[in-house]
């Protein structure tokens, strides 16, 4: 380790108007230690999310690589969940750039738990969000995305068991409808995963695909080009009950550090949708934040979630993305990053604007 940061693939140090990218091949990595070929000099740096509360006046210290692999270890014979399922359902609160737990989850095979839906992770130096095994939602309200807070103060979900797990608290909850399990995370892909491919058919850039009056994918690609990493798909379903359920998945939202994929990274800042009841309008907030954080705060693709609307028989659904980021070195290697806006509207008789 150096400095008692573990061996990764690559770590970003930030001076007060360039960012300097080290690459570190992992040919070069022998038995946990670094071969270091040149040193370099900088006045005034940081690496990036060493200090990620620097902001509330508290100093989280990075995990050092026995940390992580006993978290992991722990968290799994709890669980019994394979890598791809821990990925999708867990969110640890302030979660360091540099951690990759694709190099210390334990990789035989799991089946999932019958106990529990997800968990969430908050560092003890934050504060004990528990009293005697019982969460106290007054302590987590500012500490956890706001889907995570909601499903909890309205008794969609519930903390099934919280424990003490290295530097961490963690509650493992389960949600109170089996059919309404969400996906929420922010442990995202490494940087040399291999991302999930779509049909050959999302040949253009955007656009929308039906299927029947109740389920349309809404589709957008920022890439200038169609690979499958690039495309980024958002599921809308209507049920019964008036409820609505979106699923997110892509491969440009799942990354929390942009040079994992330089080819097209995003970020959504309060991505919201619209939908059309008898002429009336009303708007859901998907999320508070999706795709790349160096806080690693934002939720990471694959994620879903569901909404009750005002009606059955919506006349239209608008996705309304207009707080965007967009990282794309191709584009533009002198700037990288660039502010877009992205709408589209399925309408229920087949049309779209």
């Amino acid at each position: 380790p150096l400095g008692g940061i573990p061996c990764q693939p690559r770590h970003l140090a930030v001076h007060t108007s360039r960012v300097y990218l080290f690459q570190i091949k992992k040919k070069y990595v022998r038995n946990g230690c670094l071969a270091i070929f040149g040193v370099f000099v900088f006045s005034n740096f940081n690496v990036v999310g060493s200090d990620p509360m620097a902001a509330t006046g508290v100093d989280l210290l990075p995990m050092k690589l026995h940390e992580q692999v006993e978290l992991v270890q722990e968290i799994k014979a709890e669980t019994n969940w394979d890598f791809e399922y821990f990925r999708s359902h867990s969110f640890f609160k302030s979660l360091n750039t540099y951690v990759d737990f694709t190099v210390t989850y334990p990789k035989s095979e799991g089946g999932g738990s019958k106990n529990y839906d997800g968990m969430f992770a908050i560092q003890k130096v934050l504060g004990s969000f528990q009293e005697n095994g019982v969460l106290d939602l007054k302590r987590v309200d500012e500490l956890l995305p706001k889907n995570i807070y909601r499903a909890l103060s309205q008794k969609e979900m519930s903390c099934e068991k919280i424990k003490d797990l290295g530097p961490y608290t963690i509650c493992f909850y389960r949600f109170s409808s089996p059919s309404e399990v969400r996906s929420w995370s922010n442990v995202g892909y490494s940087y040399d995963h291999h991302y999930p491919e779509y049909p050959e058919h999302y040949r253009q850039m955007s656009g929308i695909e039906t299927f029947g009056k109740n389920s349309a994918t809404i589709f957008n690609n920022e890439c200038d080009s169609i690979h499958p990493e690039c495309y980024v798909l958002f599921n809308f379903s209507l049920l019964a009950n008036s409820r609505l359920k979106l699923e997110v998945v892509g491969a440009p939202l799942s990354v929390y550090d942009p040079f994992n994929l330089s080819r097209w990274s995003w970020k959504l800042k309060k991505p919201v949708f619209e939908v059309i009841c008898d002429g009336k309008s009303t708007e859901y907030l998907i999320a508070g934040g999706l795709g790349m954080d160096d806080d690693r705060n934002y939720l990471s693709t694959p994620f879903s979630e569901f909404f009750t609307l005002p009606c059955v028989e919506p006349e239209s659904v608008t996705l309304k993305l207009d707080h965007n980021v967009t990282f794309n070195v191709l584009k533009d290697p002198t700037k990288g990053f660039f502010l877009t806006t992205f709408r589209k509207t399925w309408m229920r008789t087949g049309l779209t604007l």
